[in-house]
């Protein structure tokens, strides 16, 4: 009994300073209210081609089908070369499109095959190069 009297003592007297914390010694300043108001500015255009994060409708359907006819011959090109159909398939695969676009590397490797199976592998550039080693198997 007396261990739980000295503990819950020693508890009171220790968080005293905290219970003192707490309180508020002097009233905060009221600040005016605050009235908001509209501004003056020009309105929006309708037409979504004039903001420049937005391409119009027809923009989309441009870029999509531009994309699309470069990735679709991008696909043929390398079903012909992996056939066998070489001439057919180096034009489809070496557009110069796919150098910006994410198939850049996957380019250059199926034109370096092509090129191979050409008999032309020395207009493959320095890249390309590599590419051919990596068909040889040489690493």
């Amino acid at each position: 009994m007396k261990r739980v009297a000295t503990l819950a003592f020693v508890l009171a007297v220790g968080s005293l300073p905290y219970v003192l914390a707490q309180q508020q010694t002097e009233q905060p300043t009221r600040l005016p209210p605050v009235s908001l108001s509209s501004t003056a500015h020009a309105a929006l255009p309708k037409d979504l081609s004039h903001y420049w994060f937005v391409p119009s409708p027809a923009e989309l359907r441009a870029s999509r089908a531009r994309r699309d006819g470069v990735v679709m011959g991008f696909a043929r090109g390398v079903k012909a070369v992996v056939a066998g159909d070489f001439a057919t398939g180096l034009p489809l695969v070496s557009p110069a499109t796919l150098n910006e676009s994410r198939l850049r590397d996957h380019a250059r490797y199926y034109r370096a095959v092509a090129l191979q199976g050409l008999v032309r592998a020395d207009a493959a550039d320095g890249r390309s190069q590599v590419g051919l080693g990596l068909l040889e198997g040489e690493k």
